[in-house]
């Protein structure tokens, strides 16, 4: 008797770079998928003569397209968006909302001392802590009441002796070089663009079905944050014929 398939739950998502650079490709899983799919469509044609329906259906060009939903960003599925791109390590970071006062000193200096032994990468604004009116960032010199300067190779903020003793809140990125990867993103040639093969797979129960693309090129990445939900990127995808024309595999139990 044939075994029955239910594709329950997102299954898993793969993508296997091409065997080029490096010669042993790493598969990289899709974590935490929240939807996963594989759409084919073709373009029909009919042919009509005096009559109301058609005389002849034929199927002309095909597309195939998918998409990946992720619940966990990762680097390598990103990088592998963009192109041959090697990430490096260390990672920015935002610092948000961090509290200070201006100091009742001449100088009216308050220094950023970034977390976990960071250093200072680019300021993002300062404002009143009591009322949330931003001050105006002016250049140095030009300090005033309610418009401050810093400098951001050292992460030195000086203000006006018009804000002594003002409390700010400061928000600014900074860097730490010993956790996490960092994409710098260069603008490439037109024409250019990574391949990989997309395994799609799930098993319910006894029972798993498994479907192979041989060469597919991603063409969309999103990245959105939603209040009070988690982010989910979403990668999409279209798969063509290989050099051997063949598209891919799909196997089921039955």
């Amino acid at each position: 008797m044939a075994v029955k398939v239910f594709w329950f739950g997102t299954g898993n998502m793969y993508f296997i770079p091409p065997a080029v650079s490096p010669a042993v490709p790493t598969p990289v899983k899709c974590g935490v998928l929240q939807e996963g799919s594989v759409e084919f469509a073709f373009t029909s044609k009919q042919v009509f003569g005096q009559n109301q329906f058609a005389e002849a259906n034929f199927r002309a060009q095909g597309k195939i397209t998918g998409k990946s939903k992720m619940a966990s960003l990762n680097m390598a599925v990103i990088a592998g968006f963009f192109g041959s791109y090697t990430p490096a390590t260390g990672q920015i970071l935002p610092a948000i909302n961090e509290a200070h006062s201006v100091p009742a000193v001449s100088t009216y200096i308050v220094t950023i001392t970034p977390p976990a032994s960071g250093t200072f990468n680019k300021n993002l604004g300062v404002v009143y802590a009591a009322t949330g009116i931003p001050l105006t960032r002016v250049a140095a010199g030009s300090e005033a009441l309610g418009a401050y300067s810093v400098n951001e190779t050292t992460g030195v903020y000086t203000f006006a002796a018009a804000d002594e003793g003002a409390a700010v809140l400061i928000d600014y990125l900074y860097t730490v070089s010993t956790v996490g990867q960092t994409l710098t993103v260069t603008n490439q040639l037109a024409g250019l663009a990574p391949t990989f093969m997309c395994v799609l797979d799930n098993i319910t129960g006894t029972a798993g079905a498994v479907l192979i693309l041989n060469n597919c090129m991603s063409e969309k990445l999103t990245l959105a944050t939603k209040v009070g939900d988690v982010a989910i990127p979403e990668f999409d995808f279209i798969a063509a014929a290989d050099q051997a024309e063949n598209i891919g595999i799909l196997s089921l139990p039955y």
